[in-house]
């Protein structure tokens, strides 16, 4: 998902945009994929303090997901897309995308609380 949203952000952040490819070469694909089996080893490891650091990671990446997602639909509506040319230009629609992110989750947690009676998810399973 990160590999086609994350250029898709920037390519609509940024003012001086660079065409070049994602993925360079063999050598860093070879790293993302080397860095995914480390997760998979450190997640099939089930040692519970490795187990809460990659809960709160995943819940860093959801909310960077969440953040690309709403910046990029926002910038392009509001047609402030490419003005960004340092990242001081980018911390105003960052940070209003991150609060969004956050009250999408917490808006979701709440009708989940209220149609389920728990924040886990389905009572019962």
């Amino acid at each position: 998902m990160g590999l086609i949203l994350f250029p898709a952000l920037a390519q609509t952040l940024w003012g001086n945009r660079q065409n070049k490819a994602v993925v360079g070469n063999f050598r860093e694909l070879l790293g993302m994929v080397l860095l995914g089996l480390t997760a998979v080893v450190l997640l099939l490891s089930n040692q519970p303090t490795i187990l809460y650091v990659m809960a709160l990671a995943s819940v860093a990446g959801l909310l960077f997901v969440l953040m690309a997602i709403n910046a990029v639909l926002l910038l392009t509506i509001f047609r402030r897309d490419g003005r960004a040319m340092t990242w001081r230009d980018t911390a105003v629609p960052l940070t209003i995308c991150i609060g969004l992110a956050i009250g999408q989750l917490g808006f979701i947690s709440f009708l989940r609380l209220n149609a389920f009676g728990t924040i886990t998810g389905f009572p019962g399973l």
